[in-house]
């Protein structure tokens, strides 16, 4: 997908399927979009748009990737996180509400906290592909550390997020 405007590009992304491009012009749209929703040369509400493209094109580029989804949340989770920081936390805009982010990496975590903690314990001894599974699991938790304390105290959200932060320091 050859550099275009923002318009342009919101509208080739919303259709083209995933299959429809290859990964380096998904990946491409992507670095630029990440690049925009940085810079302060733009204004903040064609930021937040830049990072909206940003997630739409996350859905699609891993598509095709072997541990595609997981990939995603963990880049997901770093945007959505980014926008929050960033932005602030808008109860409009499902990208930027942080119980919502919470959610969606819990949700997608396909272990249990006391097995990768176990697995934790001796990561240098575990065969590669569980180095991996571990280190994308921390991928996708440690964007949260940025936006956790924007849940209630007593919210059991925030203490699931809370107690998959303490064991994020022990992965690999």
């Amino acid at each position: 997908m050859p550099t275009q405007g923002l318009e342009e590009l919101e509208e080739r992304v919303k259709k083209t399927a995933a299959t429809e491009a290859s990964t380096n012009d998904w990946e491409q749209v992507r670095e630029l979009s990440v690049g925009r929703m940085q810079s302060s040369r733009y204004a903040v509400e064609e930021r937040i748009r830049w990072g909206h493209l940003t997630l739409a094109v996350l859905s699609k580029e891993y598509t095709q990737a072997a541990h595609g989804r997981i990939k995603s949340v963990g880049e997901s989770a770093r945007v959505r996180a980014y926008m929050i920081q960033e932005f602030g936390a808008c109860e409009s805009d499902a990208a930027r509400q942080p119980a919502l982010l919470c959610t969606y990496v819990m949700e997608n975590i396909d272990m249990a906290r006391a097995e990768a903690a176990s697995m934790a314990e001796d990561w240098r001894s575990r065969p590669r592909e569980q180095l991996l599974h571990l280190r994308r699991i921390k991928n996708m938790v440690a964007p949260l550390a940025t936006v956790q304390h924007l849940l209630g105290v007593d919210d059991p959200l925030r203490q699931e997020v809370e107690a998959w932060l303490a064991l994020v320091p022990k992965l690999p």
